[in-house]
């Protein structure tokens, strides 16, 4: 295996790693908070998300 093998393999696990923790959190928080706040919430995130990385990549 090459390292680009071993560095895409990496970031599918860390992916799948946090697919399943937002799986949890979602589980535990569709109980506490409302609905109608979740999707406001996963607005927010998305948007918060995507400025993190535009700052990480430099763009």
């Amino acid at each position: 295996m090459n390292a680009a093998c071993c560095h895409e393999q990496n970031g599918v696990v860390h992916q799948s790693i946090g697919a399943i923790g937002a799986c949890l959190v979602y589980g535990f928080l569709c109980r506490i908070i409302p609905g109608r706040w979740l999707i406001h919430l996963a607005i927010a995130s998305g948007v918060l998300s995507t400025l993190a990385y535009l700052l990480v990549e430099g763009e």
